[in-house]
């Protein structure tokens, strides 16, 4: 395994292939972290940390996929929205899953715009 290690050494220092974008969880800059990965990590010139999404954004964040569908109007009432930010604290994937599984509920309920009560069935649909 050393002279492995050794040999990957040598050949990151000599080279310069690509350039290579990042994206994972909390836990990918320990992974790189690790001795192992020191001359891959001195190499990575910018780190990003997102965290979660502010309140007065989460509109924003809502309307912008319903716009690139094509919706001529924001589907989300201003209650839903609360709720959706207030039930995911803001993280992306889980306010994903309940303003996808409240739109579901939506168009069950023949609605044309989302609630606060399609979010409570989104919520309960997702566990959160």
């Amino acid at each position: 395994a050393a002279a492995v290690e050794e040999k990957l050494r040598g050949f990151l220092d000599e080279q310069r292939l690509l350039t290579v974008v990042l994206c994972g969880h909390e836990d990918l800059e320990a992974r790189l972290r690790i001795p192992f990965m020191t001359s891959f990590q001195q190499r990575i010139t910018t780190w990003v940390r997102r965290g979660a999404l502010r309140r007065e954004d989460t509109a924003a964040y809502l309307l912008h996929p319903l716009q690139l569908a094509g919706s001529p109007a924001n589907l989300y009432s201003e209650a839903a929205v609360f709720a959706l930010h207030q039930l995911s604290a803001g993280f992306f994937r889980l306010l994903d899953r309940l303003a996808h599984h409240a739109l579901i509920a939506c168009a069950l309920d023949k609605a044309t715009e989302v609630t606060e009560e399609h979010v409570r069935l989104a919520a309960e649909e997702v566990g959160a």
